[in-house]
């Protein structure tokens, strides 16, 4: 009996981090608003960018509409960054790029490397090495992700799907 209770609890654990990953791709292929707000360690307040998210094809569209505007377009090699303020254009290798985790996941790309905790029915930690990902959904067309960036800044992300 007790055999049986670590198998299922085992199955169900397998089950419940493949849904989660579903329920996030899924959430990921459609056109999205987001809000990104950063604490900003030298003034001591949120810095709050606000911008679109859609996906067509193999490619990943991020357009930044404020406080300042810039397109982003990633493939499957590069970053496409458009400084619309500017009028530059410049371009980054995916290769160049350090933590790659939110492009890979963004374009779909297996995230089995990353250990997933879940923490509730609707919330989740992606971690690997010293890196974490928080992800909650508020509710089902509203997703926040927590996480520390390489320069040790602490985020929030929520992201809306577009109605």
């Amino acid at each position: 009996m007790k055999r049986i209770l670590v198998l299922f609890a085992l199955m169900l654990s397998i089950y419940a981090q493949t849904s989660v990953i579903d329920q996030l791709s899924l959430f990921f292929n459609n056109d999205l608003q987001f809000i990104q707000s950063s604490l900003n360690t030298i003034t001591n307040t949120f810095d709050r960018t606000e911008g679109e998210y859609s996906k067509k094809n193999n490619l990943i569209i991020i357009n930044v509409t404020s406080p300042y505007k810039e397109n982003y377009y990633i493939n499957d090699k590069n970053i496409e960054i458009h400084d619309l303020d500017f009028d530059q254009i410049r371009t980054i290798p995916l290769s160049e790029i350090e933590d790659t985790f939110l492009i890979n996941f963004l374009r779909n790309q297996s995230l089995q490397t990353y250990d997933i905790e879940n923490i509730k029915e609707d919330s989740f930690k992606l971690l690997k090495n010293d890196k974490e990902y928080n992800f909650e959904f508020l509710d089902k067309d509203e997703l926040q992700v927590k996480f520390t960036d390489n320069m040790n800044v602490k985020n929030i992300v929520k992201f809306y799907i577009k109605l």
